[in-house]
């Protein structure tokens, strides 16, 4: 059955929703020590972070991998789905991305309580710009080992990336899902800009992989 356009973006969008909704580091926490990790550590959220740092490294890099997938497969799957050309599938592929993101964010399942949506992000851009994410996880990774500051590097970088893309001639959609990945990405890390700075993150991170590895 065909349907129209207008119809199957709504269904894509409130799928992709749905998919990004699936609280990945609730769950995997709660399986391993049956309480709200919304309730520990200081960020009090279900992202990889918070997963990893209280959870350790296996909850954390599940988290991770489960959140990146989150924002990856509604881009990917809307783009197999939808045989349009041009704008409107990149219509679909931007907007089911973000729908993803939110999702992440503000989880239907567990009363709208998520995580930051960075991992979540970070698929959903790999997916529509492989070209712009792929380049800024190494840029990242290398400057966390000079600055050792990798959540600040982070906030710069989502920061800089809309202008990156308008500079590199993207479309207007993909510059404008980074200027709002950017824009709500700064509002939610506006609690934790001291600790960005000083390095905290980086810290708690290390020590706690370093004791990950000798209990093994």
């Amino acid at each position: 059955m065909n349907l129209p356009f207008g119809l199957k973006l709504a269904l894509a969008l409130i799928s992709s929703y749905l998919i990004g909704s699936f609280p990945s580091g609730y769950l995997f926490f709660k399986a391993k020590t049956g309480s709200d990790i919304r309730e520990r550590g200081s960020r009090k959220n279900i992202g990889a972070t918070n997963a990893f740092l209280e959870g350790g490294f296996r909850v954390g890099f599940l988290t991770f991998l489960s959140d990146l997938l989150k924002g990856l497969l509604p881009v990917i799957l809307s783009s197999l789905l939808f045989r349009e050309s041009g704008i409107e599938r990149e219509v679909v592929m931007v907007t089911c991305g973000l729908s993803a993101v939110l999702g992440h964010i503000f989880p239907l399942y567990i009363g709208f309580k998520g995580g930051t949506g960075l991992s979540t992000s970070a698929g959903a851009v790999i997916g529509i710009a492989p070209g712009i994410a792929l380049p800024s996880i190494l840029i990242i990774i290398f400057l966390t080992f000079i600055t050792k500051r990798p959540a600040f590097m982070v906030l710069i970088l989502t920061l800089i990336l809309p202008f990156y893309s308008y500079y590199d001639d993207r479309s207007m959609l993909i510059t404008g899902m980074m200027s709002v990945v950017a824009i709500i990405y700064f509002i939610i890390s506006m609690t934790h800009i001291k600790p960005m700075l000083r390095g905290d993150e980086y810290i708690e991170f290390s020590s706690k992989l370093k004791s990950s590895f000798k209990k093994k």
